[in-house]
C-alpha cells in the first residue's frame, strides 16, 4: 500500500520523501541552533575574572569564585590555567591555555604572565588579610 502526501503546493510526495523533509526540518530546527549554543558555550563563554578580592573563573558548565587569599599555587597547560587552593583543591580555567608546541619549548606565553599575575594578586591578599 502506498501512502501520498499532499503539501502546501499541492505537491504529492510519498511518505519516504515526507520522512526525508521531517529530518531535514528537525535538523534546521533542532541540531543547528543547538550546535551554535554549544560553540558558544564552549568557544566563547570560558574566562577568567580576577578583582581585588577573588578569581572568577567561567568555565562552560560551571562558574567557580576562589579568594584570593586561598590561592597558593598557579601554572599554565595545555588543559588551562591551574590553580591549586590550599584546601588543596585544583581549579582549571579553559580561558587561559598554553599550547603544545610552548609547552615543548619552555616558551613563556600569555599564560605564563595571567599565572604570575595571579598569585602576586593572591600574595597581596595574604599580606592585606594577615596571612602571609
Amino acid at each position: 500500500m502506498l501512502f501520498l502526501e499532499v503539501t502546501a503546493t499541492g505537491a504529492m510526495a510519498t511518505t519516504k520523501e515526507a520522512s526525508g523533509v521531517l529530518v531535514a526540518v528537525i535538523i534546521a530546527v533542532v541540531l543547528i541552533p543547538l550546535s551554535g549554543l554549544v560553540g558558544w558555550a564552549f568557544g566563547f563563554r570560558p574566562k577568567l575574572i580576577l578583582d581585588d578580592e577573588t578569581v572568577t573563573v567561567v568555565n562552560p558548565l560551571r562558574v567557580t569564585r576562589i579568594p584570593l587569599a586561598q590561592i597558593v599555587m598557579a601554572g599554565s597547560g595545555y588543559r588551562g590555567l591551574e590553580m591549586w587552593t590550599a584546601e588543596p583543591r585544583i581549579i582549571t580555567a579553559w580561558a587561559v591555555q598554553q599550547s603544545n608546541a610552548a609547552q615543548v619549548t619552555h616558551a613563556t606565553t600569555r599564560s605564563d604572565a595571567v599565572a604570575a599575575r595571579i598569585l602576586a594578586a593572591a600574595d597581596a591578599a595574604r599580606v592585606r588579610g594577615g596571612l602571609a
